[in-house]
């Protein structure tokens, strides 16, 4: 017998979105943002230190990352990132204190 989430093509699972951002207003922001529609569970952290060992404990099907970072910039944790094979393909999108009026920049 058919579910009704088969019968209607409908996803079960949810997309899981590490928000690495120190700015606790921007980060609930993104958040709320990403969580409105339903199908996305977005986990925050607010330093590059944290992002790394949350990457590599679960990593997450997208990670959104400030560039201004105390510590450990967002630009080091992406390379950090992209160095490791755990990590190597996650899309990552990089944003700083304009994304919001700019747009954002993606990082490769």
């Amino acid at each position: 017998m058919e579910t009704l989430s088969q019968y209607c093509n409908v996803r079960t699972t949810r997309h899981k979105v590490l928000i690495v951002e120190d700015e606790h207003d921007n980060a609930g922001l993104i958040k709320h943002t990403l969580e409105r529609a339903g199908d996305t569970e977005a986990f925050v952290v607010s330093s590059g230190d944290a992002a790394l060992k949350t990457v590599s404990e679960e990593p997450p099907d997208l990670i959104i990352l400030d560039l201004n970072l105390p510590v450990v910039s967002g630009v080091e944790v992406c390379r950090i990132l992209r160095s490791r094979a755990d990590s190597r393909h996650a899309p990552i999108i990089m944003r700083d204190r304009c994304s919001s009026a700019c747009g954002a920049t993606t990082g490769r």
